[in-house]
């Protein structure tokens, strides 16, 4: 008996000698620091974009005002135009914008009244929140596209249309905070 009793006893202790162990671990588990897991806004991306028909370029100065976050800047356009930047996002209040204005030329070339003209236009403005992870955040940017397809004018109407300022894309998106 005292053999069966001895091994129960040694049992026993390695028992309670696995258990404090065990609880040892735990222990040192919960005291370690939890990583915190943060996927924030880092960078913010802007994309403009202007693709005219000849014949805006021909009877109209194409006037483009934007503001990219870096850099204000207008200018008059000869043909088409793609402007892209990405910025470190820095919580700054940014109005972004880009509008797109087709102005009247000083001399306007002669055409023939008999004619049908043709304007095809695709504006497009678009500014996008990019996470750390390098996905786009849901809840910041704006995508507009402006208008897309074309416009027919008659010969009798087009001394009319040529003579005033036309509107192509009018974008514009401030970030709330």
């Amino acid at each position: 008996m005292n053999a069966k009793f001895l091994f129960r006893a040694v049992v026993l202790c390695m028992a309670m000698l696995a258990g404090c162990i065990s609880f040892t671990s735990c222990s040192d588990d919960e005291d370690a620091p939890i990583e915190e897991v943060t996927n924030e806004l880092t960078n913010v991306k802007v994309e403009y974009s202007i693709n005219l028909s000849e014949n805006w370029f021909k009877y109209f100065d194409i006037e483009v005002s934007y503001n990219s976050g870096v850099e204000e800047k207008t200018m008059t356009l000869t043909e088409g135009w793609v402007y892209s930047m990405t910025i470190p996002y820095t919580g700054e209040e940014v109005n972004y914008y880009c509008n797109v204005t087709a102005k009247p030329k000083a001399e306007v070339p002669a055409f023939d009244t008999d004619t049908a003209y043709y304007f095809a236009q695709e504006t497009h403005a678009k500014v996008s929140g990019i996470l750390k992870d390098g996905s786009v955040a849901s809840d910041f940017g704006f995508n507009a596209t402006g208008s897309t397809g074309g416009l027919n004018i008659a010969g009798a109407a087009m001394e009319a249309y040529t003579q005033k300022e036309q509107s192509l894309l009018n974008f514009s998106y401030t970030p709330e905070k």
